[in-house]
């Protein structure tokens, strides 16, 4: 079965996790991707509707659907996606059986929370990039301006590349908006309880071709104002939710990003309700980053333009 939806970027919630505020430039004409599997999982549902967003979207039941499909349509997908509820739910059969079809289009494993253990023990199916569902934005939002940018990006390198090859991917388009003097439009500010943390976001950070200011502490400061807020807090307490509501309250233009260790929905969406723009996993990935900060970064730039 399969099923075609797009969603307008302006019927989508503007405060939205995953969105950071949710408009990467397209590519024209848009890109079409492939979504299998469930489309109503409370977490998984959120990257899709942020994809529906941002790319054509043709939704499958099974890997068996996206093969027989290959009848039925002579555009080619840009990439796919895997809807991985839990480790083991696909097997290299089933990936076997989309290459076939698609030999040419990346195949990406969209993993919920309870794929978690995942990242201690490697991926799960050989060629294939596993994707938690909070960095489906970044990630691919990333690959969009890449691909904007004519650069192959992270899915269009070799799936065998390895770890330090991606990050080299990773780094090409900040060299390229530096060299060709993309502005940048936000003030960061980055916060972490530990300095060994504060160091390694402030790399990242700078990798990206950007500048922040540094706080070590539990918490932003009140009295300083930032576009954008960094805020590393490891695991999210009842006091760092009234902290954030009441950063929102007194800096309501600022989007604050939120990194903890094992993000799941139901959280997520307290913070989004608190005031926080995206929450993103710690450790972050560059790219993910990246593309998170662009996006917010793109809002920000629309917002003034419209409210000088």
């Amino acid at each position: 079965m399969v099923t075609h939806q797009t969603t307008p970027v302006e019927n989508m919630p503007v405060n939205a996790i995953l969105s950071a505020g949710a408009e990467t430039p397209r590519c024209e004409p848009p890109l079409l991707a492939f979504w299998v599997g469930t489309t109503d999982h409370p977490e998984l549902s959120i990257a899709l509707d942020w994809l529906k967003a941002h790319v054509t979207i043709l939704t499958f039941k099974t890997p068996e659907d996206v093969y027989e499909a290959r009848l039925s349509h002579d555009r080619m997908p840009t990439l796919c996606l895997l809807a991985c509820e839990h480790a083991g739910m696909w097997l290299e059969k089933d990936v076997a059986l989309i290459v076939s079809s698609w030999p040419l289009t990346p195949v990406v494993s969209v993993l919920g929370s309870l794929a978690d253990g995942k990242r201690r023990s490697g991926p799960m199916l050989g060629g294939v990039d596993d994707l938690f569902w909070y960095d489906v934005a970044g990630r691919v939002g990333e690959w969009l301006e890449q691909l904007n940018h004519n650069q192959p990006g992270v899915y269009g390198i070799a799936t065998t590349s390895r770890r330090e090859e991606r990050l080299l991917s990773s780094l090409s388009l900040g060299r390229y908006k530096l060299f060709h003097g993309l502005p940048r439009v936000s003030s960061i500010a980055v916060v972490a309880r530990r300095s060994i943390d504060l160091d390694g976001l402030i790399d990242l950070v700078k990798a990206t071709g950007r500048e922040a200011v540094s706080f070590l502490g539990d918490h932003p400061p009140l009295d300083e104002s930032f576009d954008i807020i960094l805020w590393d807090l490891e695991d999210i307490r009842a006091t760092d939710l009234a902290w954030l509501e009441l950063l929102s309250a007194n800096m309501p233009h600022a989007l604050i990003v939120l990194l903890e260790s094992f993000p799941r929905g139901h959280s997520s969406e307290r913070t989004r309700r608190a005031g926080a723009a995206a929450v993103l996993s710690r450790p972050v990935a560059l790219d993910v980053l990246n593309g998170v900060l662009d996006s917010l970064e793109t809002n920000l730039h629309r917002n003034r333009l419209h409210n000088p």
